[in-house]
């Protein structure tokens, strides 16, 4: 099955500062998330992330981190600036991965 690449997933991978974006061959990008890649200056690259297989790459389990992140801090700032909300992801991620930066 190709992988499909959202406006949505594009947003929750800016508000978490990730900044590259690995696809497999064939991967289809939606207009919106073609739009938000060239706006946010998200990097595409087609094949495996560094260290993938190892441990070393980020896991499913931080994307969903991510995104839940990212609807909650949506939902309770509603009417907020999207820099503020941007900040507060970032922070929140931060403080969930241990204080360490991405």
């Amino acid at each position: 099955m190709k992988r499909l690449v959202t406006a949505e997933e594009i947003r929750n991978m800016y508000f978490s500062n990730a900044r590259e974006l690995y696809l497999p061959e064939g991967a289809i990008i939606t207009p919106g998330a073609r739009d938000l890649i060239y706006a946010f200056n998200i990097k595409v690259i087609y094949g495996e992330p560094p260290g993938a297989g190892c441990g070393c790459a980020p896991s499913s389990k931080d994307q969903a981190s991510s995104e839940i992140v990212t609807k909650v801090v949506e939902s309770v700032m509603s009417g907020r600036s999207e820099e503020d909300k941007k900040r507060v992801v970032a922070a929140v991620l931060e403080k969930l991965n241990g204080g360490e930066s991405r």
